[in-house]
């Protein structure tokens, strides 16, 4: 997203700077975030004269409002919880009440370190122009910055999302949070409402109940993390209230009202009923919008689909044959990796000859919670719903693996989805580190691997991920316990003296 904020110690002289905004470029890419700084490094790879605009800062969302920093909040968490349970492991530990200034310095200081990667300085080294402004298009060919005109080749917009702020009543003078603003706080909440069960909601419900928070979740749905299946939506419910969380499924927040020095949720549940929650602060945390506004789009003749995205085809050209568009502005999936690898792919369509298409069959993603809930491919429903009975699915618990044991974690499972003729179709992790052992499966969908060839692949003993190989190897024994052949040359082998 163009960042409204200066990031700590950022130089006004930097943002201030005088370029000469005149020269004609190759590609401009407005947005200096998880999309356009990956776009700008591979526009210079490949010799294009590229400029880059982003309002005051590089880094974008994922850096000081996202993944960077609520990732570093979750290794918080995850400690103070190890703490308190030191007991379990021989460990005789005492864990204080926790100083939320001191754990947001932390934060603070993992955003700045790795903020100096995203440094303007690092970009013009590669020879891309850095440029600070308020960007606008002001026809199909001509974008403005700070009342400059530039004309390029093509244009890449990598603006990113917002928040999504719901229109309810008593929302604007309640005060509430998101996750843009969440960062602010310095002082724990004794009691904290989240209102949306998707990642961020059950990231943050997590990180603030391990740090001492009483945390209540209101998700509108009927479950938790609905994009994923659900066992393993059911499997972090139960880990998440193990933690302390109060979850209520089926909750419609209809209000926020501030009453007597606490914010007060209204929300509708499921049978009809009213449920009130007070709290200290209130999190919405709902999904994410588009950030479009200001960017003068119709003047560029750059078309909005009906959610308000903006509009490409598989190749992310918009309806301007010489504009691109890449990341979260294009809408769905909200990942940082999904917009790198798009922008990456309209850099290569913008300036080169030939057009590749948009293939996402294998994108990964997680949440990272404890356990971890990761995800590549088609889910049990979707396969099921596009290939009937020629689905099969293979499942092997946590609890059986001797890492999950020593690391006492055995929460959580590996499940494959496959044809019946061992094509891979997708997974569904949850454990420990989930996150990071999905991208084999991501491996072996993208170069369209046959679920035996993860049986066959030897891994490392003990892991957790030595589970992906016990899953497949069920589809082979299956395959080999009902073959005729097989059964035919065991009796053969009877046979022979």
């Amino acid at each position: 997203m163009v960042s409204e904020a200066r990031a700590p110690g950022a130089s006004t002289a930097a943002i201030d700077r005088v370029t000469p905004h005149h020269a004609r470029y190759d590609l401009v890419i407005v947005g200096g975030g998880s999309a356009g700084l990956p776009a700008a490094q591979t526009a210079a790879v490949l010799g294009a004269r590229v400029a880059l605009v982003d309002r005051e800062r590089l880094g974008g969302d994922c850096l000081y409002t996202g993944c960077v920093p609520s990732k570093a909040l979750l290794r918080v968490a995850r400690a103070a919880h190890e703490v308190r349970h030191a007991g379990a492991l021989g460990l005789d530990a005492r864990l204080g009440p926790v100083d939320l200034a001191a754990v947001m310095d932390r934060v603070n200081r993992v955003i700045a370190r790795v903020g100096e990667r995203d440094a303007p300085e690092a970009y013009e080294r590669l020879g891309v122009e850095v440029i600070f402004g308020t960007a606008q298009f002001t026809a199909p060919r001509v974008l403005s910055v700070n009342d400059h005109p530039i004309r390029a080749g093509a244009f890449l917009i990598c603006t990113g999302s917002r928040p999504r702020m719901p229109d309810l009543p008593g929302l604007a003078g309640a005060g509430v949070r998101t996750s843009d603003t969440v960062w602010d706080l310095l002082e724990l909440p004794g009691t904290i409402a989240i209102v949306g069960g998707g990642p961020v909601g059950v990231e943050l419900a997590q990180a603030f109940a391990r740090l001492g928070s009483r945390v209540t979740l209101l998700q509108r749905g009927g479950r938790i993390l609905p994009r994923e299946d659900p066992e393993a939506s059911t499997a972090l419910h139960a880990c998440l209230a193990a933690d302390g969380v109060d979850i209520r499924t089926g909750a419609d927040v209809r209000a926020v009202a501030l009453r007597g020095g606490q914010r007060v949720v209204t929300a509708s549940a499921a049978d009809g009923t009213s449920i009130e929650v007070a709290a200290d602060e209130v999190l919405l945390a709902v999904g994410r919008v588009p950030y479009v506004e200001g960017l003068g789009l119709a003047a560029a003749g750059v078309a909005l689909t009906a959610e308000g995205a903006i509009q490409t085809d598989a190749t992310l050209r918009t309806t301007n044959r010489r504009v691109y568009a890449a990341g979260d502005v294009r809408g769905a999936p909200f990942f940082t990796h999904a917009a790198a690898r798009q922008a990456r792919l309209a850099v290569r369509n913008a300036v080169l000859p030939v057009r590749a298409r948009l293939d996402e069959r294998a994108l990964p993603w997680a949440t990272f919670t404890d356990p971890e809930v990761a995800r590549v491919g088609l889910s049990e429903m979707e396969a099921r719903a596009r290939y009937g009975e020629r689905v099969r699915v293979y499942m092997v618990s946590l609890a059986e693996m001797d890492r999950a044991e020593a690391e006492g974690a055995p929460a959580g499972f590996v499940k494959l989805v496959a044809a019946r003729d061992g094509e891979l179709l997708g997974a569904q992790l949850v454990g420990r580190d989930a996150g990071e052992y999905i991208n084999e499966i991501a491996l072996a969908l993208h170069a369209r691997l046959k679920i035996g060839t993860l049986w066959q692949t030897t891994h490392v003993y003990p892991t957790l991920a030595l589970a992906i190989q016990l899953a497949a190897g069920q589809q082979t024994i299956a395959s080999v316990s009902g073959n005729p052949v097989i059964g035919a040359l065991r009796r053969a082998r009877r046979l022979v003296p």
